[in-house]
């Protein structure tokens, strides 16, 4: 009887033994799923933000602010922006942004300066210019041109929606006019 009792203990125990491991490795399993889907829709939503097409405008809102003065908001801003990734450093002269950029030439770089330095200023009040520089070369956007090409304060396009899809639009065109080589 003593023996039949602890062959049934052990059963127990191994069957515990068992389910325990079990969970473990369902429990591992799923926390690995899951970070893999939450790394692919990050890494998704990155490359959204990445292009003037896809940009979602409204992660600049609470960077706006009247003044380039506030370091710490300046850059966070331009961080939010289609260049925003490759960013090395930002140099701030005054009401002038200088903005180095680590890797090269990306897909519709002209365009993305344009929206990102439009943005930028439209979020900044008193930013006069951005500079972004790349390995190859540098482009430069100021704000004169930009509200003399679009006739409002620059602040006023991100008011609505319907005004910034209106920015978005003309981004392609007015790439080669608004944003010079220096």
């Amino acid at each position: 009887m003593n023996s039949s009792s602890s062959r049934k203990s052990l059963m127990v125990q191994v069957l515990i033994s068992i389910g325990l491991a079990m969970i473990v490795i369902i429990g591992f399993t799923w926390i690995r799923l899951t970070q893999s889907d939450a790394t692919a829709a990050q890494a998704q939503s990155l490359e959204q933000q990445s292009s003037f097409l896809t940009h979602d405008i409204s992660v600049i809102d609470h960077h706006r602010e009247p003044y380039v003065g506030d370091n710490s908001n300046t850059v966070q801003a331009l961080y939010a922006l289609p260049l925003g990734a490759p960013i090395d450093r930002v140099e701030i002269h005054d009401t002038d942004v200088v903005v180095m950029i680590v890797d090269g030439e990306t897909t519709n770089e002209r365009e993305n300066v344009l929206y990102s330095a439009i943005a930028f200023m439209a979020a900044i009040d008193n930013a006069r210019s951005v500079t972004y520089v790349t390995p190859g070369r540098s482009y430069y956007v100021e704000r004169p041109a930009i509200e003399a090409r679009f006739g409002t304060p620059l602040s006023d396009l991100l008011d609505t929606a319907e005004a910034w899809q209106g920015v978005r639009g003309l981004i392609p065109l007015e790439a080669g006019t608004l944003v010079a080589d220096s």
